[in-house]
C-alpha cells in the first residue's frame, strides 16, 4: 500500500515507529550489545519502509 509522505497519518507514523522498534530490537540482540546511534539506524529503516511502499524520497 503506497503512502504518500504528504498524507502520512499519525497513526500510519506510529504503526511505522513500532515496526522500527521490534525490528531494531532483533538487530540489536543480534548485534549483541545497545546500538547508540538507534535514531539514524530508525531513520533510515523508515525511509526503506516508505520507499518500498512507492513513497518517501529517492536514494
Amino acid at each position: 500500500m503506497p503512502v504518500d509522505p504528504g498524507t502520512l497519518t499519525a497513526d500510519e507514523l506510529a504503526r511505522l515507529l513500532r515496526e522500527a522498534e521490534q525490528a531494531h530490537g532483533a538487530y540489536e540482540r543480534e548485534l549483541g550489545e545497545r546500538d547508540e546511534d538507534w535514531p539514524t539506524w530508525y531513520a533510515t529503516w523508515i525511509l526503506d519502509q516508505l520507499r518500498e511502499r512507492g513513497a518517501g524520497p529517492g536514494p
